[in-house]
């Protein structure tokens, strides 16, 4: 029982690490935050909340809509605007990380899973970047 605590801890330790950068360059003004991906996103997501249920991304036959689902997921919370679906990204990237966390611990260890993990939370820039873009297939490559 204490170790399901001291994981829990642990773990939700490591998702407030991994927020902090991400929330910090989501909200920042130096950001470039909308293209034309984040609109095809939020647009399904809406349309997706309206009923329309579609399996792929709009005009491709080969990439999933999950991001868009999660969008509108998110849109029942915050409502519709563009931290929203920027927002669907970063979920994603906090469930790999509990996912990754567990799954390490398993095979490696505890140590090895904490080690993997914190430098998954203090990403690169770039990975950073990319956990709170709605880029298409972000999710699926995690």
């Amino acid at each position: 029982m204490m170790t399901l605590f001291r994981d829990l801890g642990l773990v939700l330790g490591l998702l407030c690490l991994s927020l902090l950068p991400r929330l910090a360059l989501l909200y920042s003004k130096g950001f470039e935050i909308f293209h034309a991906d984040h609109a095809v996103f939020g647009l399904m997501a809406k349309h997706i909340l309206e009923g329309r249920l579609m399996v792929y991304y709009y005009g491709q036959g080969y990439m999933g809509s999950i991001e868009a689902f999660m969008a509108a997921l998110i849109y029942l919370f915050r409502g519709m605007d563009i931290y929203s679906v920027l927002l669907a990204p970063l979920a994603f990237y906090l469930l790999f990380l509990i996912v990754n966390f567990y799954l390490l611990k398993r095979v490696f260890g505890l140590k090895v899973s904490l080690m993997a993990n914190l430098l998954l939370a203090l990403s690169s820039p770039y990975l950073t970047a990319l956990s709170v873009t709605a880029l298409g297939g972000y999710p699926e490559t995690l």
